[in-house]
This record gives structure tokens, sequence and C-alpha cells, in this order.
């Protein structure tokens, strides 16, 4: 795992680079851009504390103002500012889905594939050009996800990490309107790997939990009433459709999903149509294997994921199923790699070759 971890840091960083050098300077558009641009530039520590406590993503505005502190080593372009923090959390996220993949498969051509469709994705892409908060809380829920299941692959395995687990979700919740979704979806996942180690000791739940809450309650204090206003908001637009938005039909993910790769969304479906019949076919006398049934839960988390964002009181946006995408790549490189090992004999070199020939109008639709 850690000779890999070196080039799994190389390419997020040839990642960065790229993308920073592709499309510096930030153009500013019309949108939200236009109140986290007033954030940067807000003078005076009193200006900017008043700020964060009128805010519903408190630790968004935080990270935003130490990007400005780094950003402001190199220039003085403030509208940059937002461009280099997205750039950061992609180049983080890509770095995490390279290692969860690694860690699910132990197979670096899996890895290197998931790099590949998450790398030239337009859809993170969109964020260097039209700031939102999608990108910073989806780097954050990743991270989470990735400390849960390497303590779950590793019982053994040092209990910060479940700490960290739960202090980065509870930094989540503060980050975006929508990260609480994917919160109760990583704490169903972490319900379900745990299980039997919870009958026999459950002190790793609780760890989890009191850091979650830790994290959640100080900025409770100073930003509960922001929160609260802004999902009564919410629920006021949802209950009279004032927003056309927020009525948009269910499946919404896969709609966002299917106007970037429609070639991605329809291999997914096939690949978890085809592992399906390849469980009910050939059920070895040692499955679920760990991996396998960690890539279960992440699968069941998806469906799950999308289903609370259609139900809840949000509007359907895009920025609101980013936190989704990163996990759903994850997903679909790793039930490719399962069906490969039940497969025998001609068809998995069948799927192979149909694996390499796919990537290419998967990377074309990117």
């Amino acid at each position: 795992m850690r000779k890999y971890t070196g080039w799994f840091i190389l390419v997020s960083l040839v990642y960065f680079a790229v993308w920073m050098s592709l499309a510096i300077p930030y153009r500013l558009f019309p949108s939200d851009d236009d109140y986290f641009r007033s954030f940067i530039d807000t003078p005076g520590i009193a200006n900017t504390v008043l700020m964060v406590i009128r805010s519903h993503h408190p630790v968004l505005l935080i990270s935003l103002k130490l990007t400005k502190m780094i950003w402001f080593l190199f220039s003085r372009d403030l509208s940059s500012v937002l461009l280099l923090h997205s750039v950061i959390s992609n180049s983080i996220i890509l770095f995490l889905a390279g290692l969860i993949i690694f860690t699910l498969t132990k197979n670096i051509f899996m890895a290197v594939t998931a790099g590949l469709l998450y790398g030239t994705a337009p859809w993170p892409a969109i964020y260097y050009f039209f700031y939102s908060y999608a990108p910073f809380s989806a780097m954050l829920l990743l991270l989470s996800l990735y400390f849960i299941l390497k303590v779950y692959l590793n019982p053994s395995a040092s209990a910060r990490r479940v700490i960290w687990a739960g202090i980065v979700s509870g930094l989540a919740f503060w980050s975006s309107p929508s990260a609480v979704v994917m919160i109760t979806v990583n704490l169903l996942i972490l319900f379900y790997l745990w299980r039997p180690r919870l009958k026999e000791n459950n002190n790793s739940l609780w760890i989890y939990l009191k850091s979650l809450f830790l994290v959640i309650l100080p900025f409770s204090f100073i930003s509960f009433a922001a929160m609260k206003d802004h999902i009564l908001e919410n629920c006021r637009q949802y209950a009279g459709a004032d927003v056309e938005v927020l009525k948009t039909p269910f499946f919404s993910f896969f709609r966002v999903l299917g106007e970037y790769n429609g070639w991605l969304l329809t291999s997914f479906f096939f690949l978890l149509f085809f592992y399906l019949i390849a469980v009910i076919l050939k059920r070895d006398s040692a499955w679920p294997r760990s991996q396998e049934k960690a890539v279960w839960a992440l699968t069941a988390g998806v469906f799950l994921q999308l289903l609370l964002i259609d139900i809840l009181p949000s509007t359907k946006l895009a920025r609101t199923n980013f936190a989704l995408y990163p996990l759903f790549i994850i997903v679909a490189v790793s039930l490719f790699w399962f069906l490969f090992l039940k497969l025998s004999g001609r068809l998995k070199y069948c799927l192979a070759a149909l694996g390499i020939i796919l990537l290419i109008p998967l990377l074309y639709a990117n």
C-alpha cells in the first residue's frame, strides 16, 4: 500500500497543477460566487466572525479564509482563492478515490481507472469556473468514509482513525446543508460493517459518535440559528413550490449524471445487473469477503443517499448531489473488479477486453 501512496500523491499533484494552470484566473459568475467572494474580501476579524456566525456553513467559510492566507503568499488575486479552494478539494478527492479503490480491490489498475474517470470528469471541473461548496464537502465526507473502511478492514487499526472519522464528519456537517444526508449514510454503513464487532464491544461506535458531536456542538452555539433558518426556508419553498427545481422528479442524481456522462451511468447499471446474476449463480463458500461486503454497503449507500436527497426538502441541483459522485465512481469500478473475480475462463478475458474498450467512450464522454 505504501509504495503506491506516493504515486497517488504524485498524480493528485499533477492534476492540481494542470487545472490551476488551465483555469486561472478565476472568472467571477453572477451566482453564489458573489457571496463567497465578498466573504474573502471582508476586512477585519470582527466582520469575518460576524459573517461566520450568520452562516449555515461556518467550516466552509473558515477554510476559505485559510485558503486565502495560502494564496496571498503567491498572488493578490482574490477571486482565484475560490479556484484554489476547489482544485485542492478535488485533488484530495482524486487521491482518496485511488486509496479507497486500492484498499477494496488490492489492484493498482482499478485505482488508475478510478483516477482516470474522476480526473477527466467534467462535473468536478465545473466548480473551477462556477464556485460551490460541493467539492469541499465531498472531500470531507469521502475522507470520513475512508477512515471508516480502514477500521473495518483492519480491526487492529488504531482507535485514532475512528476519532478522525467522527471529527471529519462533524466538520462536513457544517460545510454543506446537504452533508447531513451523507453523514447519515456513512453512519448506516458503519453500523452494517461493524455489526459483528459491536455485539462484543461497542467502544468504536461511541468513540465515533462522541467525536462527531464534539465537533458539531461548538459550532451549534454560533450557527444553529442560521442553519435553522436555512432549513425552514427550504421547507417553505418545497411546500409552496416557489422554485421549480425543488420539485424535480426522483433520481435527480442519475438525471444530473446522465447530462455529464451517460456512458458511465449506463455502464454502472449493466455492471450491477451482471454482478447480481454472478452472485446468484456462483456463490463461493467464503462469500462475502470483507472487501466485497464493503462494496455491497457502499452500493446500498449510493441508492440510499440519492433517495434521501430526493425525499428531503432541498434543491435537486448538481451541487446537492455532487458528494455522491466520487462514491459512485468507487462503487462502479469495484463492481467491475468483483464481477471479474467471479467469472472464469474466457468470460474473464472477455470482461477485461470489454472494460478496456468501454474506457474509450467513457473518457471521450468526459
